[in-house]
């Protein structure tokens, strides 16, 4: 389906269908079961169509060039990956749009986490749970909640990391998005579980699980 939309895109010369469609295909082939960290995916056609937007439509290729940081980050190129969403977070800030800075302040924090800037990362993911709230999208939230709770484990800041991962599960329910519930259970069973409270551990560790299983997520609750 993308195929045929990105073929009737490229017939009617419409840029920023193409850019949505490229956008949208890798999302999915970075969430699917074929694609692994180390996986390098295709970024040919997605560089020759920002190549032909010139200075245009700074949301539609600032949202593209989020999209190619994370193929860069799943490909374990942090540095490309920063470099991506730092001028995807820069189209943001030209074009004031706050759905477009949700999405690069993730991206970015994703890079920072691999490069092991910590606080940066958390910094960003905070940013990026702010922009979403603006722009209230409740779905994009989710995310950045669950790095932040990641990170205050990482910091040794358990009660802050439980608050985020129950705030996080409570608004994966509520929206339908149970890949990012199992994630949100996962991190309240690391926190069960650095405190020594096994059976507690346990029982979220099931059930993020079944939640994984039922998104039919490969990355979820691992």
């Amino acid at each position: 389906h993308f195929e045929r939309a990105l073929a009737g895109f490229i017939a009617t010369s419409d840029l920023v269908g193409q850019a949505k469609t490229l956008r949208h295909k890798t999302r999915a082939l970075l969430v699917s079961s074929s694609t692994s960290y180390g996986d390098v995916l295709d970024l040919t056609q997605h560089e020759e169509t920002l190549a032909r937007f010139g200075d245009t439509d700074p949301v539609a290729r600032g949202l593209l060039l989020e999209a190619m940081s994370q193929v860069h980050f799943t490909a374990r190129a942090p540095s490309k990956a920063e470099a991506l969403a730092r001028a995807a977070l820069e189209l943001g800030e030209r074009a004031g749009d706050d759905r477009l800075r949700h999405h690069a302040c993730f991206s970015l924090g994703l890079a920072l986490l691999q490069l092991g800037r910590l606080t940066e990362a958390f910094q960003s993911f905070e940013s990026s749970e702010e922009f979403g709230a603006r722009s209230g999208d409740a779905w994009g939230r989710i995310a950045p909640l669950q790095r932040m709770a990641l990170l205050h484990v990482m910091f040794g800041q358990l009660d802050s990391a439980q608050a985020l991962a129950a705030e996080g599960d409570q608004l994966a329910r509520q929206v339908g998005r149970y890949a990012e519930a199992s994630f949100a259970l996962a991190n309240s069973a690391t926190v069960a579980l650095a405190r020594g409270r096994f059976e507690e551990a346990e029982k979220h560790a099931i059930e993020a699980i079944a939640m994984a299983k039922r998104a039919q997520y490969p990355w979820g609750a691992q």
